[in-house]
Parts: C-alpha cells; sequence; structure tokens
C-alpha cells in the first residue's frame, strides 16, 4: 500500500516477486509453444520432403527404379501383367508408396521400345496389357553357356 505517495517495501518486494513469476510463467509457454510449433514443422517436413517418403527412406528415382524394374523383369520366367512386377519390386523390397501404376507402365513401354520386353497381348479396357521377356537371340543363347561353365 502506498502512504502520501511512497510505497512500502514489503509491498515493492510482493509486486516484484509477482511480476517476477508472470515473467517466468509467460516465458515458459512461449517456450512450450516454440517447441511444439518446431516439432509440428519438422513433422510435416519429413512427410512432404523431396529427400525421404513417409517410410524415413530415400525415394527410388526415375533411372534407378527403370533399372530395377529391368533386372526383376528380366527374371520373370512367365508373360505377366504390370500388377505382377508391383508384386515383384515389392518382395524386391521397393517401398510400395513409391511405386506408381503410371511410373511402372511407362518403364515397361520403355522396355518394350527399347525391345528387352515383348507386347504378347494389348489391353483394353478392364484386362491388362500382357508381356513377355524377349527370347534370348541365338548369340545370347551361345554365350550362355559359356558363362555358366566359367
Amino acid at each position: 500500500m502506498c502512504y502520501g505517495g511512497f510505497m512500502r517495501e514489503l509491498e515493492y518486494q510482493r509486486l516484484k516477486r509477482q511480476l517476477e513469476l508472470d515473467y517466468h510463467r509467460a516465458a515458459k509457454q512461449l517456450e512450450d509453444e516454440y517447441r511444439r510449433n518446431i516439432e509440428a514443422l519438422d513433422r510435416v517436413m519429413a512427410l512432404t520432403s523431396t529427400n525421404r517418403g513417409a517410410d524415413g527412406r530415400p525415394p527410388v528415382r526415375w533411372g534407378r527404379l527403370f533399372r530395377t524394374i529391368e533386372q526383376e523383369v528380366g527374371r520373370l520366367e512367365k508373360p505377366f501383367v504390370v500388377q505382377d512386377v508391383i508384386d515383384t519390386l515389392a518382395l524386391a523390397g521397393v517401398p510400395a508408396d513409391q511405386l506408381k501404376l503410371g511410373s511402372i507402365s511407362s518403364a515397361l513401354r520403355r522396355l518394350e521400345a527399347k525391345g528387352s520386353i515383348l507386347i504378347i497381348e494389348r489391353g483394353e479396357g478392364r484386362r491388362a496389357t500382357r508381356y513377355a521377356r524377349k527370347p534370348p537371340s541365338s548369340e545370347e543363347e551361345r554365350a550362355t553357356p559359356e558363362l555358366q561353365s566359367k
């Protein structure tokens, strides 16, 4: 309380402590809010980063994906459709969220244009296009036994 325009020492100390408490509470709230905002920003960055997929792994880049598809298609024995390639890639460890039907279809068209695979039956409507590995040429067949015997 003030008497004659002057504040007593006890009142001054009480008000000062109260201001310090209010300051520390506000600073803690501001720091907590800052931490929450930084954590939320980090989560958003982790989910939307072009450097990582949702699972934290680096995404499969087009060139690497194409080479992986080419390699896995070379192992398929029977005629196949796009879904067979997706299943094979999943078994090979390529994350499913990084495999898009359009990307795989495009890669298969490029492999067909390159001459690595053949289109057995073009898809129409709901029927999928069926592919097969290109049969080895006579030169490749002759080279295969030599390579295996070495």
